[in-house]
C-alpha cells in the first residue's frame, strides 16, 4: 500500500481512537480499567493476523520470524513498559480532560523528538524547525494555562489532564525512537501485537492490584461498542505507524499524524459539546509548529 494511503488511514484511526476513548471513559471511569480494555481489544484485533504471519503458509520465515522476535525481547519489554506508562497518562488525560484541549497537547511528542535528536543525535535544527519549536512551545504554554475553556478557570482535573497529556507526549517520543530501532527487520504485525499485548498485560496487572475488574466489567457491559471500537482503532493506528517507520522519517510521520489531533479536537467540540473558547488559537499554533518541524 502506498505510504500516503497508510498515513491517511493512520490519521483517521488515530482521530477515531481519541474520540472513542473519550466517549468510553466519561469522567467516572477508572483510567487503568480503560487502558486495559483499550489494549486488550487491540491485541485481540491483531492476534489472528500475527498468528497467520508467524505460522501461515505465506509466512515469510515462520519459526525463524518468531526467533528473531525472541532475540529482540529486551527491546520489546523496554518499549512495552514505556508505552504502558505513556498510555496510562494518555487515557488519564482523555478521561479527566476536555478532548478539544488534551488532543492538541498530545502533539508535544514531536517537539520532544526534535529535542532528543538535538541533544543525543547531534542534529542542528534550521530556522524552520526553530520556528516550529517556538510555535509548539507557545501553544503548549497557552493550553496549560488555567481558564482555557467555557469562560471559567480549569478545575483540578482539567489541569492534571493537561499535564498528564504532556507527560504522554514526552514518553511517546522516547517510545517512537525505540520502535524505530526495535521493529527494524521484524514483521510489523508481530511487533505491533507483541507491544500491544505487553501493555494489556501490565495494565491488567495494575487493574488486579487496584481491584478494578468490576469497573472493567461495567465498561464492557455498558459501553461495548466504544470499547471494541477504541481497541480496533488503537490496533490499526499503531500497526500503520509500524508499517510506515521504515518508509518515512519520524520527523515527517509524526507531524503528519498531528492532523488526527485537530480532527479529534473538532470531534470534542461538535460531538461532545465542548467550547473552542481559549483553545482554538493554541491548537492552531501547535499544528502549525508541527508542520514547521517537518521542514
Amino acid at each position: 500500500m502506498p505510504p500516503a494511503l497508510l498515513l491517511a488511514a493512520r490519521i483517521l484511526f488515530l482521530a477515531g481512537e481519541q474520540v472513542l476513548v473519550k466517549r468510553l471513559a466519561g469522567r467516572a471511569a477508572g483510567e487503568l480499567a480503560v487502558a486495559f480494555l483499550f489494549f486488550a481489544w487491540a491485541t485481540a484485533a491483531l492476534l489472528p493476523f500475527a498468528l497467520w504471519a508467524a505460522t501461515g503458509p505465506g509466512a515469510a520465515g515462520g519459526p525463524a520470524e518468531l526467533a528473531r522476535l525472541a532475540r529482540r525481547l529486551p527491546d520489546l519489554v523496554a518499549a512495552g513498559l514505556v508505552y504502558t506508562a505513556a498510555f496510562t497518562l494518555y487515557v488519564a488525560g482523555l478521561v479527566r480532560g476536555e478532548l478539544s484541549r488534551v488532543a492538541p497537547l498530545g502533539t508535544v511528542n514531536q517537539l520532544m523528538l526534535l529535542v532528543l535528536a538535538v541533544g543525543f543525535g547531534g542534529e542542528r535544527p534550521g530556522a524552520g524547525r526553530l520556528a516550529g519549536m517556538a510555535l509548539m512551545a507557545a501553544g503548549t504554554a497557552a493550553l496549560l494555562r488555567p481558564g482555557r475553556g467555557a469562560g471559567r478557570p480549569a478545575g483540578r482535573d482539567e489541569g492534571w489532564a493537561a499535564w498528564a497529556t504532556v507527560g504522554y507526549g514526552v514518553l511517546a517520543a522516547a517510545a517512537r525512537l525505540m520502535d524505530r530501532e526495535a521493529a527494524a527487520g521484524l514483521d510489523p504485525v508481530l511487533y505491533a501485537t507483541a507491544v500491544d499485548a505487553q501493555v494489556a498485560f501490565w495494565t491488567g496487572l495494575a487493574v488486579t492490584l487496584r481491584r478494578e475488574w468490576g469497573e472493567a466489567g461495567r465498561l464492557l457491559r455498558e459501553r461495548s461498542r466504544e470499547t471494541v471500537g477504541a481497541g480496533l482503532a488503537n490496533a490499526y493506528s499503531y500497526l500503520f505507524l509500524v508499517l510506515l517507520l521504515p518508509r518515512l522519517p519520524l520527523t515527517v510521520l509524526e507531524p503528519a499524524s498531528s492532523l488526527a489531533s485537530l480532527v479529534a479536537a473538532l470531534g470534542g467540540v461538535l460531538l461532545g459539546g465542548e467550547s473552542w473558547q481559549g483553545k482554538a488559537l493554541p491548537a492552531c499554533l501547535m499544528l502549525a509548529g508541527s508542520w514547521f518541524l517537518a521542514a
